[in-house]
């Protein structure tokens, strides 16, 4: 007879089931989902939607997939591209437009108009599998702006602008509609168009396709057109995912298949990640509306004007003659780049604490000049002390301007997803800027 299980076991069993994914499969909208992908010539179901507890929605293995195994192929007919929009009722129209309109303008007006069609749209269980609101810059608010780091709100507000934007250039176009479409004022509205701009925005992929001559394609990466693909678009982004996304052409026929290939073995319950772009989180925000906890790959930059200075002006050292503050500045603009005047998880960049000592030396000294230039300056010379305490006073106001509402009080005011995120932003910047002060105590630098 086996012994009583102890206290310890539960916890860890409650604690592996709380981790565990739940499977979304049975869902009514999703079993309609994979049915319209079977009748259209979808092939292969080693993939299902299901909801993680810290990626949300996402891609489960529901069964060991081995490396190099296929683990879908979507069929052409099932990539919402341009081609799709054209051959549509509403090709004609978009294909006499001036100006032209742009491969996502498109491509979200055909998403609209599919959504107004309900029932009798083809792509309506995909559409109904969809978001019904996202994160990202365009669905934020006065208040979030406000809340957001002040180094990202203007970028924010630039990427709700060009939503705005793209919205009044349609208009003239929407109203030519009128033949299709007699009540197009109440379809286009612009609570529509910011969902199917968000929804290319942030789920859509580049496919093999040379576009089309009626359209105008603004990304010049030349990575392919911008299309949706169902099903692969619940993959959620990592850096380290190694999934392989390839578009190849049939043997049989020469179509296009969209092809998911496993890179890497699978076990069962595993989330399948695709990685999106290498990017901080300020990028990841501005396109996609999410962040992610710890990247690596996130920094914080000054600027030797609109920062820098400006703290040293406030600083405690000793008068310097404004001809020797200008060749200062300019030598730095000349020998250092901006971009190099930053702080990130390993701590103050080994550039900035160069600038921060050719500021506060004295240039007439020119041996000890010599050796700031050349980064060869004991720690704990004053030169050296002097530069870690601008640089603690230069992340110290940045850490300040947060305001003085901490998390807590700003979810409290309002807990809705797109808060969340601010609130998830601003914590990723501070544990940089805090990670930066501590560096400035260890006798050690990037």
């Amino acid at each position: 007879m086996a012994g009583k299980r102890g206290r310890t076991w539960r916890r860890r069993r409650q604690r592996k089931k709380e981790n565990r994914p739940i499977s979304l499969g049975q869902e009514e909208h999703y079993i309609r989902f994979f049915r319209f992908l079977k009748k259209n010539g979808f092939d292969g179901f080693f993939l299902r939607p299901a909801l993680f507890p810290d990626t949300g929605r996402g891609l489960m293995v529901p069964r060991k997939i081995k490396r190099g195994q296929t683990m879908m192929k979507m069929p052409q007919n099932l990539i919402l591209s341009t081609k799709t929009v054209l051959a549509s009722e509403m090709g004609p129209y978009i294909e006499t437009a001036e100006p032209q309109l742009t491969t996502i303008q498109a491509i979200t007006t055909f998403l609209i108009y599919q959504k107004h069609l309900g029932e009798t749209s083809f792509w309506k269980p995909y559409l109904d599998i969809l978001p019904d609101e996202y994160t990202h810059p365009v669905y934020f608010g006065e208040q979030d702006f406000l809340y957001l780091p002040p180094s990202l709100r203007a970028n924010v507000k630039a990427k709700k602008q060009e939503c705005i934007q793209s919205f009044e250039e349609l208009k003239p176009f929407f109203a030519s509609l009128e033949p299709l479409l007699p009540d197009w004022e109440d379809v286009f509205t612009f609570e529509a168009y910011r969902w199917a701009w968000c929804t290319v925005k942030t789920r859509s992929l580049y496919v093999d396709d040379k576009g089309s001559s009626v359209l105008r394609n603004l990304d010049k990466s030349g990575l392919g057109v911008t299309s949706l693909v169902p099903m692969v678009d619940l993959l959620n982004h990592s850096h380290s995912a190694r999934t392989g996304l390839l578009i190849k052409k049939s043997c049989k026929n020469g179509d296009y298949f969209y092809t998911v290939t496993a890179e890497e073995e699978y076990s069962r319950g595993d989330q399948v990640l695709f990685c999106y772009r290498r990017a901080d989180n300020q990028t990841l925000l501005l396109n996609y509306g999410f962040v992610l906890p710890d990247n690596h790959l996130d920094l914080i930059k000054f600027f030797l004007v609109k920062d820098i200075l400006r703290i040293l002006e406030l600083m405690p050292f000793e008068e310097e003659d404004p001809k020797h503050r200008r060749k200062k500045v300019l030598l730095i603009a000349t020998k250092y780049t901006a971009s190099d005047l930053t702080c990130d998880y390993r701590g103050v960049s080994r550039t900035l604490m160069t600038v921060m000592r050719i500021l506060v030396c004295d240039s007439e000294d020119r041996p000890l000049f010599k050796k700031v230039l050349a980064d060869d300056l004991p720690w704990d010379h004053p030169v050296s002390v002097q530069a870690r305490s601008l640089a603690q006073e230069l992340l110290e106001r940045r850490l300040i301007s947060y305001g003085i509402m901490d998390d807590a009080a700003i979810l409290e005011e309002s807990n809705t997803p797109v808060r969340q995120l601010v609130v998830a932003m601003r914590n990723e910047e501070k544990k940089i800027l805090q990670k930066g002060l501590k560096s400035l105590t260890r006798n050690k630098l990037r």
